[in-house]
């Protein structure tokens, strides 16, 4: 190996090396210019090239490395000797070992200047060093790289510059930050390469022998395809001798074919396949992905309150364990032979117990705590904080399963991307995954053994830590919790499984987890309580001066408060609160001290001492803003959560303020910063002065929003807001509520304001104020129980008006409209005089929105599939209508003219072919079948059940929809009603005889390739006609009298007899 020198003259010298002894050396990697220009080994040995433009390199590496203290540096262009075909196949070849072992390496971007306006973030992630063949190794051999600019400026490291550079390549963190490359498949490496270039084809494939570990000889002129067969054979035969725990290969093919099941240890069938074959298989994985997540998955985690520093820090560290109260935490985390796979963190409620779950989450050491039990083995990990005050998603079992899926198949894509096919079941692949426009629908089974095939299939190559916070939060019955458990005993018994638990001391629980580890919280965070305590107080400067002063007092003071907390955290936060508040309003020590008296030692009862202290003139704002809180969205799948911006339309005090003749709602006053600002501004305010401390405001992404924070001690929160609320600096976001909310927000708008979330300090907080008791006072205050899911349409309907006038508001008016039109659905509302005011109101923006909206950008969940077919049925407002069965508004807005002009999609088949039929039930806050007193009323206004659509007519299209759902199985009551609408069809002229052609199996299910109920096999999709088919008695029931061969109503309906009964004689007889 041959290292350059800068001499003390200012001059480069070679120095050849042979052997390992190899002194410490920088090494530099950039982009080669024109080869004219790039100083060669022939001119450095000749004291040549000054001239060059390349020259100045070569000075900024060797000038760096003295900087670093290091007296030799590499560099590509000149320490080779590219005349000798043996030295540059032997440099090629060790090239990935020789940045590997570099004690610098400094990545210089040509194209990075600092001098010009363009954010230094957008040029380093356009830097064409990005999308060379030769910087992929350069980039991931090194220990570290320091980037730097054309002027020599250092840029960052890549750990600083990690965001950027996964934008840029697309290769993961975890390779990033140095796991070791043979954990990933072959596939994921391949996939870096997707892109890059080289000068040379060969060296397309010559570029990846360090990511492979393997060697070639180098054969200039053999072309790009060529090579890439013979890399190909190197890692094949590198895999079968490889001594690192085997790999899964699949069968790589030029088709992109899944594997068969087993040929993960049969090598025959590899061959080679180019990096961009591999996007059929990377689109699925994503679209499967895409099933598997849902709003709120990782939000609970993102909420649990970070320990206080110093805390907790025992749990992972032996030396500081409370071994006399529990079992060894790390022991079982890294122990091989460890047999009991699950550790059980117990408490009772405010103990600590989420926070302690975060704390191990973040901190935990991959290397020294489950390295030792994985034996080299790829870790996977995943998580899941249940909540109980969430929505649906983070309280059940599919939803743990979901989010414990999506975090296995995302590591999975990284490490094994051929194997996922084969996990998941095929049927649900072939017809589900990989249609660009279908949608998944998991049902609990399904999710629960495809997590069992992901177990099964990594436990060849793999280990899987889960980490799973607050059981107790499980929304259900004994069962319920019961079937959890049995599921959780079943994952542990796989021997590469390990699962830490947490959940409150309940009976269930103690007697499924007696025989295994544990820790119970409140027995050993004695310490951690004192910490937080002494840290909370001390943070106040006044009580800093108490200390220094009053030491004995001052350090009583906070003995007593840690010695009456009992292990329990909640109390200790809500207590330190109080006392920080006393302070800043001048209390001094003995006083502090008689108010700790006076605060029970009781967690309810100091709660109850708290609600009791709420000024008499503000409980009924208090009694609506907690009320309100509380209101917990449980018909919808997914739960719209409480912003700090729902609660700022609490003046009027009423459920349903837009009826009010006082209320003037101004779109303005959320639109303009200004004026969005002070209206978030004085909720805020009202929130804390009214709540006592029991909700609290927070950031989705930042820290929590405190008012009580010591950083606003002395400044008013009017003067901050009139200091910051016109300021156009970039806000540096922190705890402080006025820097965090006001700056925030004033700096943004209405979009960034949606990240300002409403929810109670803790479970508890809730639990206490769902007792009879304080419910009683609650609504005692309000004057009886307030309407809160009305208020929040109302309040949701301000908010969606406003954002349907800003274009970057769009995509969150969308799912604000899902929202609104689902709770107008409710059976409470839907025939209100409210609900057909609040429609009416909403009708004329929602029109605005759709015409400006892309509907293929889609999230929001229950409207979805009416937005999706929006154009091609010629839906609106009205139809949206029918969909949901907002009934007093049809009443008083559909007419007879509108269902003549209406052009597209008959209203007649939104009635008969119900938007929500077949949908799961989480999923269905609409119609799911015939509204039989709608469809009387829509017939009597004229609509003709002979329209022409689809190739068919709503009548014939009905007909089809009957035979699929007694087929696959309807309840008697639905039947019934089925069995109406066909009555009523008949009544009002439903021809006698329908031409076979309507009947086919494609156009009846145009409306319908969402719904799993329809998701048949491809036979009876193809096939032309259904009542043949199921019926085959029915060909000789063929009308040959016409045109077309027809069939007659009275034959078809005698095929629903063993369904319908002699009801099938009473239709018949209409038909005369």
């Amino acid at each position: 190996m041959r290292l350059l020198k800068l001499d003390s003259n200012g001059s480069f010298g070679l120095v050849e090396f042979t052997g390992d002894v190899v002194p410490p050396y920088a090494i530099l990697s950039h982009t080669w210019g024109a080869d004219a220009e790039e100083v060669t080994f022939h001119e450095v040995a000749a004291g040549l090239g000054q001239h060059k433009s390349g020259y100045r390199k070569l000075v900024f590496c060797g000038t760096q490395a003295l900087q670093d203290g290091l007296s030799f540096f590499w560099v590509d262009t000149c320490c080779i000797d590219k005349s000798s075909s043996a030295e540059l196949t032997e440099a090629i070849n060790s090239m990935f070992r020789w940045y590997q072992e570099a004690a610098r390496c400094y990545a210089y971007l040509s194209d990075v200047c600092t001098g010009i306006s363009l954010q230094h973030q957008q040029q380093i992630e356009n830097s064409t060093w990005f999308r060379r063949g030769w910087t992929l190794q350069e980039l991931l051999a090194p220990k570290s790289v320091l980037f730097y600019s054309a002027e020599g400026t250092l840029l960052g490291s890549r750990a600083s510059l990690l965001q950027e550079i996964e934008a840029a390549t697309g290769i993961c963190s975890s390779a990033l930050q140095g796991e070791p490359l043979h954990q990933f498949s072959v596939e994921t490496r391949l996939s870096w390469a997707e892109g890059r270039v080289t000068k040379r084809a060969e060296d397309a494939a010559y570029c990846l022998l360090g990511i492979f570990d393997v060697n070639l000889p180098l054969i200039y002129g053999e072309g790009r395809r060529k090579a890439f067969i013979r890399l190909h054979r190197e890692i094949r035969d590198s895999i079968r001798s490889q001594t690192y725990p085997p790999y899964q290969v699949p069968s790589i093919t030029s088709t992109g074919a899944a594997p068969s099941r087993g040929a993960s240890t049969d090598l025959r069938g590899l061959s080679f396949v180019e990096p961009s074959s591999l996007q059929h298989i990377k689109d699925s994985t994503q679209r499967l992905l895409d099933s598997l997540y849902y709003n709120g998955l990782e939000e609970r985690q993102h909420q649990v309150r970070e320990a206080q520093i110093g805390t907790y820090e025992w749990i992972l560290y032996p030396q500081l364990e409370h071994s006399a109260s529990g079992n060894s935490f790390t022991q079982w985390l890294s122990s091989p032979l460890e047999a009991k796979r699950i550790y059980w963190i117990c408490g009772k409620p405010g103990s600590g117990k989420s926070t302690m779950m975060r704390f191990i989450h973040d901190n935990i050491d991959v290397r020294h705590h489950l390295e030792p039990w994985a034996c080299n083995k790829i870790i996977f990990r995943a998580q899941y904080f249940f909540w109980n005050p969430g929505s649906e998603m983070q309280k059940s079992i599919v939803g743990l399963l979901r989010a414990l899926l999506y975090q296995l198949i995302s590591q999975l894509r990284l490490h094994r991307p051929m194997l996922i096919p084969e996990i998941v079941d095929r049927a649900l692949w072939t017809a589900n995954i990989t249609a660009d426009n279908a949608a998944v629908y998991w049902i609990q089974r399904d999710l629960q053994i495809t997590l069992h095939k992901v177990l099964r299939c990594i436990r060849t190559f793999g280990t899987v830590f889960f980490l799973i916070d607050g059981l107790d939060e499980l929304s259900g019955t004994d069962e319920t919790r019961d079937e959890l458990l049995h599921y959780l005993f079943d994952m542990a018994n796989l021997d590469h499984v390990k699962i830490c638990l947490s959940s409150r001391p309940w009976n269930s629980f103690r007697d499924a987890f007696q025989d295994y580890p544990y820790i119970r919280l409140e027995d050993v965070t004695h310490n951690d309580i004192k910490l937080f305590i002494e840290a909370q107080l001390s943070s106040q400067v006044r009580f800093r001066h108490m200390l220094h002063h009053q030491q004995h007092s001052a350090e009583q003071l906070m003995a007593e408060i840690s010695e009456r907390a009992s292990g329990v955290f909640l109390w200790v936060r809500l207590v330190v609160r109080q006392l920080l508040a006393r302070i800043r309003d001048g209390d001094g020590i003995n006083k502090l001290s008689k108010q700790l008296d006076l605060i029970p030692g009781d967690l309810n009862c100091y709660m109850k001492q708290m609600f009791d202290s709420i000024p008499l003139e503000r409980r009924y704002e208090s009694s609506v803003i907690l009320q309100i809180a509380l209101y917990e969205e449980s018909d919808f799948a997914t739960l719209h959560p409480l912003y700090l911006l729902d609660l700022s339309f609490h003046e009027s005090g009423q459920a349903c303020f837009l009826l009010s003749k006082d209320h003037d709602f101004d779109s303005a006053t959320l639109t303009e910063r200004n004026s969005l600002s002070f209206c978030l501004d004085s909720t805020l305010r009202l929130l804390n002065s009214c709540c006592m401390g029991l909700l609290e405001c927070y950031h989705l992404h930042e820290d929590l929003l405190d008012v009580d924070d010591e950083d606003v001690s002395n400044t008013s929160l009017a003067t901050k807001f009139s200091e910051n609320i016109l300021d156009t600096e970039e806000p540096k976001l922190g705890k402080d509520v006025e820097h965090s909310s006001h700056f925030f927000i004033a700096q943004y708008g209405l979009h960034e304001a949606k990240e300002l979330r409403v929810d109670f300090f803790h479970r508890t907080c809730r639990d206490f104020l769902l007792t009879p008791d304080i419910q009683a006072l609650l609504h005692e205050q309000s004057q009886g129980p307030f309407d809160a899911q009305m208020y929040l349409v109302n309040a949701r309907i301000c908010q969606f008006v406003a954002m349907t006038q800003m274009e970057d508001c769009h995509h969150e008016a969308m799912e604000l409209a899902s929202n609104i039109v689902s709770s107008l659905a409710r059976p409470a509302y839907r025939d209100s005089k409210e609900s057909a005011y609040l429609a009416a109101l909403f009708e004329t923006s929602f029109e605005t929105l759709m015409r400006v909206y892309d509907a293929e950008e889609s999230s929001a969940s229950y409207i979805m599939t009416s937005v999706e077919s929006w154009e091609s049925e010629r839906s609106s407002f009205m139809t949206l209508s029918i969909d949901f069965g907002l009934r007093s508004y049809l009443r008083g807005h559909l007419t007879s003219q509108y269902i003549r002009d209406k052009e597209g999609r008959p209203v007649l088949d939104y009635i008969l072919r119900p938007r929500f039929l077949g949908m799961r039930k989480h999923m269905s806050t609409g119609n799911s079948e015939p509204d039989l007193e709608f469809l009387r009323t829509v017939l009597s206004m004229g609509a003709d059940p002979n329209e022409a659509y689809q190739a068919s007519s709503v009548w014939a299209l009905y007909l089809c929809l009957f035979a699929d759902l007694i087929t696959h199985g309807l309840a008697k009551e639905q039947i019934s009603v089925y069995a109406a609408a066909l009555g009523c069809m008949i009544q009002a002229g439903a021809s006698t005889s329908i031409p076979k052609s309507w009947l086919s199996a494609r156009v009846a299910y145009d409306c319908y390739l969402y719904m799993p109920l329809f998701q048949e096999n491809s036979k009876v999709v193809s096939n032309n006609d259904r009542f043949a088919m199921r019926w085959p008695g029915i060909e000789n029931a063929t009308d040959f009298c016409r045109d077309a061969p027809h069939y007659a109503v009275r034959d078809l309906l005698e095929r629903f007899r063993p369904q319908l009964g002699t009801n099938v004689d009473d239709l018949k007889a209409l038909l005369h």
